[in-house]
C-alpha cells in the first residue's frame, strides 16, 4: 500500500524530528525506495504520451545526515524550483490538467537544499535534458557537495544557486554562455587559469551575472579606459569589491585579501605598532634615566 501526499509529509515530518538527534558529521541509512518516494514528487504532464517529471519536493539541512549516495537523480526538474510549475508552458497542459495539478497543492518549495550531502547527481540525465538537451538549475543549494565530475559548460543556465566549494569544473569561460550563471556563489572554486576583463564583467556582457567569486584565484584585466565612458560599469564594478565579491581574486596580477586576510593584516599592523610604541617608550623612559643619573652625579659633585 502506497503513502497519499498527507501520509508523505508525516513521515518526512517524523524523519526531520528523528534527524536532531544524530550527531553532526553522522549518516542514517534508510530504504532507497522510501526515501526515492520522499524525496521526490512525481507529475505526469501528458497523459497520452505518459511522460512524467520528479520535483525535488523535498530537502533541507537535515538531509546532510542521510546517506543519499544510491539515490537515482534521473528526470528531475532542477530549473522549476520557486516556480508555479502548473503554469509552465513547458508542460503544453490543457486547462483540465492544470487544474487537476494545481488541485495537488504540491507548495513547491522555493529552494532546493542539498548542502553538504553525499547525492551523486547526473545532470545530464535531468528532466530538462529532455526538453532542450541541456540541463538548468534554479534556486539550488548544493555547497559542499562533490560535483567534481561535473564541468560548468553542461548546464544551458544557472540561477539563483549555490555551488561553493563544490568541486565543479570550471573550462575556459570563454566557452559559456553569456549571461547563462546568473545571481550565484561560485565561491572556492578554481578560476586559477582563467582571465576576464572588468568592464565586460561588470556591464554583464559575459556568462557571470552578479555571481560571488570569493578565494577562486580569477584574474580580472582592469583598464580604466574601458570605463571611461560607462559610470554605469563603473558603479557595479566598484559594488562588487565593496560587496567583497572578488575578495582572494587578483587585479592585474595584485591580490585582492579576503575579509579573514585583511582581518590578519590588520591584528599583525597593530602588532607591530604595539612593540613599536612599547620600544619607543621602553628608549625614551632609559633616556630619561640615564640622563637623571647625569644630573644627580653632576649637582652631587658641586
Amino acid at each position: 500500500m502506497k503513502l497519499n501526499k498527507q501520509g508523505r509529509d508525516e513521515v518526512r515530518k517524523s524523519i526531520e524530528i528523528a534527524l536532531k538527534e544524530i550527531p553532526q558529521g553522522q549518516r542514517i541509512h534508510l530504504d532507497k525506495l522510501l526515501l526515492e518516494n520522499l524525496l521526490f514528487e512525481t507529475i505526469t504532464y501528458d497523459k497520452d504520451k505518459k511522460k512524467t517529471l520528479r520535483l525535488p519536493y523535498w530537502s533541507g539541512e537535515f538531509l546532510e545526515k542521510i546517506d543519499l549516495c544510491e539515490i537515482n537523480f534521473e528526470n528531475v526538474a532542477w530549473s522549476l524550483i520557486g516556480e508555479d510549475f502548473s503554469q509552465t508552458s513547458l508542460f503544453h497542459l490543457d486547462e483540465d490538467s492544470r487544474e487537476k495539478i494545481t488541485s495537488k497543492n504540491f507548495g513547491m518549495p522555493k529552494e532546493v537544499n542539498y548542502q553538504n550531502t553525499n547525492a551523486s547527481i547526473d545532470f545530464s540525465t535531468s528532466w530538462e535534458c529532455n526538453i532542450t538537451k541541456y540541463p538548468h538549475i534554479q534556486n539550488c543549494n548544493f555547497s559542499g557537495m562533490d560535483l567534481s565530475k561535473t564541468s560548468i559548460i553542461l548546464f544551458k543556465k544557472i540561477e539563483n544557486c549555490n555551488l561553493s566549494n563544490t568541486h565543479i569544473k570550471i573550462p575556459a569561460i570563454d566557452k559559456l554562455t553569456t549571461e547563462s550563471i546568473i545571481d550565484t556563489n561560485l565561491d572556492n572554486l578554481n578560476f586559477w587559469n582563467c582571465t576576464i576583463n572588468a568592464y565586460k564583467l561588470a556591464s554583464g556582457k559575459t556568462a557571470f551575472i552578479d555571481c560571488s567569486f570569493v578565494n577562486t584565484g580569477l584574474n580580472v584585466k582592469y583598464e580604466s579606459i574601458d570605463f571611461k565612458e560607462d559610470k554605469t560599469a563603473l558603479q557595479n564594478f566598484s559594488k562588487m569589491i565593496k560587496n567583497k565579491k572578488l575578495d582572494g581574486c587578483s587585479i592585474n596580477g595584485k591580490i585582492l585579501h579576503t575579509i579573514e586576510e585583511r582581518q590578519e593584516l590588520a591584528q599583525k599592523k597593530l602588532r607591530e605598532y604595539e612593540r613599536m610604541k612599547e620600544n619607543m617608550i621602553e628608549s625614551i623612559t632609559q633616556s630619561i634615566k640615564e640622563q637623571t643619573k647625569k644630573i644627580i652625579k653632576k649637582r652631587n659633585n658641586n
